[in-house]
């Protein structure tokens, strides 16, 4: 019985590990998209201000 509350534990830990790995790499993954929509953002909209200077 020791032994297989042993084991499960040890399969729990493994999954725990594997999840907040994954959800690490998730956010990762997330930010430098943000990252790159930001700087996307910004480019066009100096672009449209120095294109039509009067909208904004």
């Amino acid at each position: 019985m020791a032994a297989e509350l042993k084991q499960v534990k040890g399969c729990l830990v493994s999954q725990e590990q594997f999840f907040v790995n994954k959800s690490l790499s998730r956010k990762k993954t997330l930010e430098d998209r943000n990252c790159l929509l930001e700087a996307s953002s910004s480019a066009a909209t100096k672009v449209l201000t120095l294109t039509y200077p009067f909208v904004f």
